[in-house]
């Protein structure tokens, strides 16, 4: 205890002594430290137990229950004796005021009611209670601007409510109004969707429950609710941690081991009056011990802090509810400023033991530096790079992606171990070079324990960098090859879904809202008068062509395991087209049309369009994909929606059109469907443009058509092509993470660097030298660290991601469909992005640095 305390005080002392470096330690430690204790408190404020997630959800009841598949059940009977029940109302409604609009969620319920204690808490006013009364949660409320008194209307201006209270809907932060039970407007579109609370004295038994579900009913027990599980957020959260640690450790290291280097002779002097190792290693272990103390205050407090002003946004965006309560996680903090303290002795621990082993001799001479690296480490870092690369190519065979992640983790500390040994290479290869790359490669070599971590810490970033970039990349490219679009893109069609639609109105409305250049309607199978479904239009009658069994995808029944010769096969099977196709952005029901729409959709110069429009109009149909017909015909199925097999079957001359759109699959001339005994009814418009349009556009368009809100009686489609990853704004963050990491890493190392070489400094000036050597050798200085290990960092995630994609292209598929095919492609851009940072760090080095050689004398020197 002792000698700690010895080694704390001699800490104290030195940390003074260089206070620039010191802050540089603190600083960096903190840093994982403040996210780390933000995250404990924001995960500590929105913890929900199962009771608090519960009574925000059902109030006091005991169940809640659901009618089966959305029917309409009635209240439920033969109840436990004693229950109570409370319905509860759900519906979308367009709001209106004269501030602004919201689309929104509205709830019936019973404020004041025992039952739903806990659902809502009013803050200002009263509960609803009356038809035309309303309670608006904050959001709504900013939303609409309105406040206690105003008055909202429904988006068809059918029914108007006088806001008499603001409340917190508990449940939720979204916007949210709150009416009387029974006082939601119904359209004609949709209506209210109706749940009950059921209070009972005891819980609902397994009979109970089963007579529910036989009553028509979904039964939600209070006692199988579970609380807002962390486990997401607190795996995501540690990882970030994890990651961010390793990376100011790595930064950390050079400033511990620069210190330590600079107290050498202090340290032999120790030695020399009876100093043991383990004293040695103790003073410099002190360092990390209490910069790693500082830090966890340095950094909790603001965290904290931090956490507590951040509550709006983590609402809002995060976690969506209300913060549940507002006390400090004390024993997570704890952990924390312990995380703090073992990062600072884990940074110091390298440097510490390299301390420890110089002899006093060493230590009092002029002998600088190391002449080799550690052959166990150099065969420890190829070992487990060779385990980290069997992992992560089994991982994506097996479609394992924690072996995946594990693999890839474990190679990088592989490299991370070989790093001494690269930088030992590459100076050694650098003979032939200027003058100042030679010294910045003597010097990176001689000091390893500090230019080894900067050099990782810019690998590790990089590496993380390309390899995610490398799979996003990819990713976007395989969904855009899978992607199906329902029209040409930039065109558009809006497809009706109530029986009184408005054409004139449609192409109004497509023609001042989009760049449209022809347009043209076309009709839907219905059912004429009399027909079991004549009063269900749409879906109830229908025309299908009939399939036989040779084509269907055979893998697609197959019951047995598909090998990777027949997942081969089928890709360029077009039976299984269907099956491989990904998300597209609607598919148009089959059509009647005469050839008019058809032609505005493709164009009249499309290969097999005049065809297809002169079979048409013979009387023929046009049918894709081309498989399905056969000698130039196909049969067609009729059905009048009475759940009776097919009533009627007709074989007629088909027309094989692949346009490679999802649109108009099917085209039926009117005459055909006469004769199979069903009517037509409008079915939509479609429209060709002369450009995409734009999504102010497409809002526009969305907007005139649905005065009432997304339920209106429209279904728009324009096409825009494949859908954007989303992966742009990730990219740009993870690049401006790397760049940030490697400028930091540069900083520093080339900071602690310069400081460590002045006796070179001072040498170079008493032999004549300029003072642009002063410069250069920064410069190189911090090339030796940005480009190396942006160098590493390049080779190593570029080759893992791809790897472990290959390998994922070549797996065995467990069923059918397959995985999307990963194209392999390389984003030269952003890794030409990254190339450009080590010249960034280069001239700011050579920008900042001092020219004057120093002159005094060193006392190193000998």
């Amino acid at each position: 205890m002792n000698s700690w305390r010895t080694a704390l005080r001699i800490a104290r002392r030195e940390g003074w002594r260089a206070r620039g470096r010191s802050l540089l330690i603190i600083a960096m430690l903190a840093i994982p430290v403040l996210w780390l204790s933000f995250a404990a408190t924001a995960l500590g404020m929105f913890r929900l137990e199962p009771d608090q997630a519960a009574t925000r959800e059902m109030g006091a009841a005991t169940a809640q229950l659901y009618p089966i598949g959305n029917r309409d059940a009635g209240t439920p009977k033969d109840l436990p004796k004693g229950s109570r029940i409370v319905p509860i109302d759900t519906q979308a409604v367009d709001l209106r005021s004269g501030h602004g609009g919201a689309l929104l969620t509205g709830l019936g319920l019973p404020v004041d009611d025992p039952m739903t204690a806990g659902m809502v808490t009013m803050n200002s006013g009263r509960a609803p209670a009356g038809p035309g009364e309303a309670v608006l949660n904050d959001a709504a409320a900013a939303e609409l601007g309105v406040g206690v008194g105003d008055e909202v209307t429904v988006g068809d201006g059918g029914r108007k409510y006088t806001v008499v209270g603001l409340a917190e809907v508990t449940s939720t932060v979204q916007s949210r109004m709150v009416v009387a039970p029974g006082a939601l407007p119904a359209t004609r579109q949709s209506t209210p969707e109706r749940s009950f609370l059921l209070q009972t004295r005891t819980p609902l038994t397994q009979d109970q429950v089963g007579d529910l579900e036989a009553a028509g009913f979904s039964v939600n027990p209070r006692d199988q609710i579970s609380g807002a599980g962390m486990q997401g957020y607190l795996a995501i959260g540690g990882g970030v941690a994890v990651l961010l640690l390793l990376e100011v450790v790595l930064l950390v290291v050079p400033a511990f081991a620069v210190g330590a280097r600079r107290r050498r002779r202090e340290l032999a002097l120790i030695a020399a009056n009876g100093g043991t190792p383990a004293h040695q290693r103790r003073i410099v272990l002190a360092d990390g011990v209490m910069f790693g103390a500082i830090a966890a205050v340095a950094g909790t407090v603001p965290g904290i802090a931090s956490a507590y002003l951040a509550v709006p946004l983590l609402e809002r965006h995060i976690f969506q509810y209300p913060v549940t309560n507002h006390g400090l996680p004390v024993a997570a903090l704890l952990t924390v400023g312990a995380t703090a303290m073992f990062a600072g002795v884990l940074a110091a621990l390298g440097p510490a033991v390299t301390a420890a082993r110089h002899g006093i001799l060493d230590g009092l001479g002029a002998q600088r530096g190391a002449v080799r690296s550690s052959r166990r480490g150099l065969l420890l870092g190829l070992a487990t790079v060779l385990l980290g690369v069997l992992l992560t190519g089994y991982g994506a065979r097996t479609g394992n992606r924690n072996l995946v992640f594990a693999g890839i983790g474990a190679a990088e500390v592989g490299l991370l171990l070989c790093t001494p040994a690269v930088i030992g290479l590459v100076a050694r290869a650098g003979a032939a070079l200027p003058l100042s790359l030679r010294l910045a490669l003597r010097d990176a070599a001689r000091n390893r324990a500090a230019a080894a971590p900067a050099v990782g810490a810019v690998m590790a970033a990089v590496a993380g960098t390309v390899a995610v970039a490398v799979y996003m990349i990819n990713d976007d490219a395989a969904r855009a090859a899978a992607y199906t679009p329902a029209l040409p893109t930039g065109y558009a069609a809006v497809q009706y879904t109530d029986v009184r639609p408005d054409p004139a109105a449609v192409t109004a409305a497509l023609r001042s809202t989009l760049p449209v250049e022809a347009t043209a309607e076309y009709r839907r199978v219905s059912c004429p008068a009399g027909a079991p479904a004549a009063d269900r239009p749409g879906p109830g009658c229908s025309i299908t062509v009939a399939y036989r069994d040779e084509d269907y995808c055979p893998l697609g029944s197959s019951a047995r395991q598909p090998t990777a010769a027949d997942v081969a096969a089928a890709r360029t099977d077009p039976r299984c087209r269907g099956d491989l196709d990904g998300n597209t952005s609607g598919t148009l029901q089959v059509a009647v049309d005469d050839g008019r729409a058809l032609t505005v959709v493709h164009g009249e110069r499309t290969p097999g369009v005049a065809d297809a429009v002169a079979v048409l109009r013979a009387g023929g149909v046009v049918v894709s994909p081309k498989h399905l017909v056969h000698n130039g015909r196909v049969t067609l199925e009729a059905y009048d929606g009475s759940d009776r097999p097919k009533e009627r079957t007709l074989t007629v001359r088909a027309y094989a059109l692949d346009t490679g759109t999802a649109g108009f699959a099917t085209i039926l001339p009117p005459s055909v469907v006469t004769r199979l005994g069903l009517t037509t009814r409008p079915g939509g418009i479609v429209a060709a443009t002369s450009r995409t349009p734009t999504e102010v556009e497409a809002r526009a368009l969305a907007d005139r058509l649905r005065p009432d809100g997304p339920t209106a009686v429209y279904d728009i489609t324009v096409e825009q092509g494949p859908p954007a990853g989303g992966h742009q704004p990730v990219l740009l963050l993870l690049l401006a993470v790397a760049a940030l990491t490697t400028l930091t890493a540069a900083a520093v190392a080339t900071g602690l660097a310069a400081a460590d070489s002045r006796p070179t400094l001072v040498l170079l000036a008493t032999i004549g030298a300029t003072p642009r050597v002063r410069r250069l050798l920064s410069l190189s200085q911090s090339a030796v660290i940005a480009g190396l290990g942006t160098a590493l960092g390049l080779l190593s995630g570029l080759g893992l991601s791809l790897a472990a994609m290959l390998a994922q292209n070549t797996t065995v598929a467990a069923g059918w469909p397959p995985p999307p095919i990963y194209p392999l492609a390389v984003p030269w851009t952003e890794l030409g992005l990254l190339v450009l940072v080590p010249l960034v760090a280069m001239a700011g080095a050579g920008l900042l640095t001092r020219s004057r050689l120093p002159v005094e004398r060193s006392p190193s020197l000998r």
